[in-house]
């Protein structure tokens, strides 16, 4: 039905607002956009300049359901980001090393995040 996976009741007029919701309960925003600037940056989005990450972010955030409700793009953008610096930041929290196990964990966070991203999309795709 949709082009975008999605999780159940993601949808209609409380998606932004659930989405801004998930967004905030990232307490650990910053450090997963550090470890997304330094692990995936140039890798994952080369032409995105270093510092406009951090920058975009913050703005977002300073009117976050105003934002997420005319700028679903960046919302997903924002999803992707935490779902690939979560993952690509893994061995720096571990300390340099890979622990049995982790991953999987980091992973299920990161499919969370990017289902985000999938639902940030379908709204966009609602709009054209």
């Amino acid at each position: 039905m949709y082009p975008f996976p999605i999780l159940n009741g993601w949808t209609g007029s409380n998606t932004s607002t659930t989405l801004v919701n998930i967004l905030r309960g990232a307490k650990d925003l910053p450090e997963i956009i550090d470890a997304f600037q330094r692990r995936a940056q140039s890798c994952s989005f080369p032409h995105t300049p270093e510092e406009i990450t951090k920058k975009e972010i913050q703005r977002f955030l300073d009117d976050a359901e105003t934002n997420a409700d005319r700028h679903p793009d960046m919302l997903a953008l924002i999803f992707v980001t935490l779902a690939t610096g979560l993952q690509m930041g893994e061995w720096d929290r571990a300390g340099g090393s890979w622990v049995k196990g982790s991953m999987a964990e980091v992973r299920k966070r990161a499919d969370v995040y990017r289902e985000c991203n999938d639902s940030s999309l379908q709204l966009v795709a609602d709009r054209v």
